[in-house]
């Protein structure tokens, strides 16, 4: 009887499948692979006990097929590895598209014969930028390298706000709020944090959570964790779940429709 011997998921669907399958209906697996979204470290230790297994990250997109890196089987763990087959990753500023120096975060950009050529049917020289003398993709995500070569993810470039005249991370934000409410038994995240901005007004940040919390409490949380006075949140909102979408990842568009219906409405903040 064959049986299946490699796994690819979402972090959030391999958590689910750890947690509804037994040990012996997952003995024939011997390598599991995660992408998506950041995977927790809880669940590298959770595949090692349930499939005995090492838990491989990697990163990629639909337009480069998708994997562009991908961690070792042995040896330490390093961001998401190393990029596979003949992909080239470049970190730029990401404003001037001028590269940036080793360990230094900046806007991913990638290359290869995985990488698609364009948008059918429509002009896609905005999703290119020369650097070198050759072709990447714009990736929208942002990062850095390290001397071995390894890349690391500090999430997506659209996932930042500039507030006072610096960037700020909703993603490390949102981070810190999970961090004191962890995920539940199914592996669903308590909390996201999203924001809206129209022309010329500050961005409104808001943290949607499962658990009942005030703005106050959210913005002494994010002052107890290392934030400065720039990260706080105008809105907390309570909701039954995060919303997800079909890969499984934090349906972050959802909330920020609500949070655009807040601001419009101009709702008290609670």
């Amino acid at each position: 009887m064959w049986q299946p011997t490699m796994v690819c998921g979402t972090p959030t669907f391999i958590s689910a499948i750890c947690k509804a399958s037994g040990d012996e209906r997952l003995e024939s697996v011997d390598k599991v692979v995660v992408g998506a979204e950041k995977a927790a470290d809880e669940l590298f230790d959770t595949v090692a006990d349930i499939f005995g297994a090492t838990l491989q990250e990697g990163y990629g997109i639909t337009e480069c097929s998708p994997v562009l890196t991908l961690t070792a089987r042995l040896g330490p763990r390093v961001g998401v590895g190393r990029p596979v087959g003949d992909v080239e990753v470049a970190i730029v500023d990401p404003e001037t598209h001028e590269p940036m120096a080793l360990t230094e975060r900046g806007l991913i950009l990638v290359r290869g014969s995985n990488v698609f050529a364009g948008y059918l049917g429509r002009e896609s020289s905005d999703a290119f930028s020369m650097v070198g003398g050759e072709r990447f993709y714009i990736t929208g995500d942002l990062g850095f390298l390290d001397a071995d070569g390894n890349l690391s993810l500090s999430g997506r470039l659209k996932r930042f706000v500039k507030v006072g005249g610096e960037m700020l991370s909703l993603p490390a934000m949102e981070e810190a709020i999970k961090a004191t409410h962890p995920d539940d038994e199914e592996g669903m995240s308590q909390a996201a944090v999203v924001s809206y901005e129209t022309d010329g007004e500050r961005p409104r940040i808001a943290a949607f959570t499962v658990f009942e919390a005030s703005t106050s409490e959210i913005n002494a949380l994010l002052k107890a964790a290392g934030f400065g006075n720039i990260a706080r949140v105008q809105h907390a909102v309570q909701v039954p779940e995060i919303p997800l979408l079909g890969t499984g990842k934090t349906d972050y568009r959802s909330l920020q429709d609500q949070l655009r219906g807040l601001v419009e409405a101009e709702q008290p903040v609670t």
